[in-house]
């Protein structure tokens, strides 16, 4: 690693320090928190802002440099033995700071190996105590928070800054798919490069796992045993109670959707939980109330897609929400958003729709002064689609 504890980082060095972090980030070595900080460090040693008595030290103690290590030890061995006039005997020194890295690295099964690096393995690992085994579950934690990281960046430029085209539409469409169809993946067989991406893996095979996602911005946190963090669960996305609705368990049945989360060893991502699978969930249940109502919705065209969901033949535009939270508190965040969506798409009237109730709250209809802004608490409740929505809606199409 480039040291940044001396005088003068030059801007080779680095450059150089950059690339290190991104490999030990993408190996789930170090945290995407932890990666920020070093940058933050080698920017502020660059510009001689830092002091000169920092250590990186911990980052020798990774998966990555134990990898390196053994690689430079397997070749080392291997050149001292590959002849035809090996000794009987064969007399290996090795420096005992070596015995964690040795201990660290689980190398391919499919890999040859001599035996003095086998020998020398087994030595390392009689004296336990002083041996610090990699653990692997932050590992995996690591790397599941950058895979977050990294798929609530690619939403954000699909729906803040995506100029939307035929084929880019066609791609998000089959996205939404992809996450109804498996919100958790069982195994590698099930799980098709194309889509791998958009999950996490897990340590263990299980149905369950904690984020911290601030604000809900990029920054994503994974833990795999913090009960301090954000559960995620098809309870936490509420799809245990759309399957009570025999409407919906049906819907979900003939189309392939998944209909609870079985033990798997991949999950979707927190973003792509949050921003995309509940969007898709809303969507698809709420336009199959509208089908059993006769009221037929239109696709939006491409240069109106994802501002909202769909519209009527009337013009009036309709987003489904899949709130878990008191509806006119989340809906009064939403409002200055939606109002600049319907600017740009010159929508005249716009009807948000909430699938599930939450819990305890009325059926009270909120409707803007300009009457521009229907605002429609919940479509179902106690495992039904309620009458007093239905009626509503009946009603305002059919002006």
């Amino acid at each position: 690693m480039v040291a940044l504890n001396y005088a003068n980082v030059s801007e080779s060095d680095l450059i150089k320090y950059i690339f290190q972090l991104e490999f030990l980030r993408e190996s789930g070595d170090i945290s995407p928190k932890e990666f920020k900080s070093e940058l933050t460090r080698a920017f502020r040693a660059f510009l001689k802002e830092q002091p000169n008595n920092y250590s990186n030290r911990y980052l020798y103690k990774t998966n990555a440099y134990s990898s390196l290590l053994n690689k430079f030890i397997i070749q080392a061995i291997g050149r001292i033995c590959r002849t035809n006039m090996k000794a009987d005997k064969i007399h290996i020194l090795a420096d005992i700071t070596i015995k964690e890295h040795l201990n660290n690295v689980s190398l391919p099964k499919s890999m040859i190996l001599i035996h003095e690096y086998n020998a020398l393995v087994r030595a390392a690992s009689l004296d336990s105590d002083i041996s610090e085994q990699h653990n692997n579950l932050t590992d995996l934690e690591n790397k599941a928070s950058y895979v977050s990281c990294k798929t609530a960046s690619y939403i954000n430029q699909k729906l803040l800054y995506s100029s939307w085209s035929d084929d880019s539409k066609e791609e998000w469409l089959e996205i939404r798919q992809q996450v109804l169809r498996q919100p958790t993946v069982i195994d590698d067989s099930q799980l098709i490069d194309r889509w791998k991406p958009l999950y996490l893996q897990l340590p263990i095979p299980n149905n369950f796992y904690y984020f911290n996602r601030p604000n809900d911005s990029s920054n994503v946190e994974i833990s795999f045993s913090n009960t301090n963090f954000n559960p995620l669960n098809e309870n936490s996305v509420r799809l245990s109670e759309l399957m009570k609705i025999d409407l919906f368990y049906k819907l979900f049945t003939e189309n392939g959707w998944a209909t609870s989360f079985p033990l798997s060893k991949y999950m979707l991502t927190p973003p792509m939980f949050n921003d995309i699978y509940k969007g898709a969930l809303g969507e698809v249940c709420g336009k199959h109330v509208f089908e059993e109502l006769n009221i037929p919705l239109i696709d939006l065209d491409v240069d109106e897609f994802e501002v909202f969901d769909f519209k009527t033949e009337k013009n009036v535009y309709i987003d489904f929400k899949f709130w878990s939270g008191t509806f006119t508190q989340d809906a009064e965040k939403e409002i200055s958003k939606i109002r600049n969506k319907m600017e740009k798409i010159k929508a005249n009237k716009v009807m948000i729709i909430n699938i599930l109730a939450p819990k305890d709250q009325a059926f009270k209809v909120q409707i803007q002064k300009d009457i521009s802004i229907i605002e429609i608490p919940y479509l179902c409740r106690d495992n039904k689609i309620t009458t007093e929505a239905v009626n509503f809606i009946l009603g305002e199409v059919n002006k």
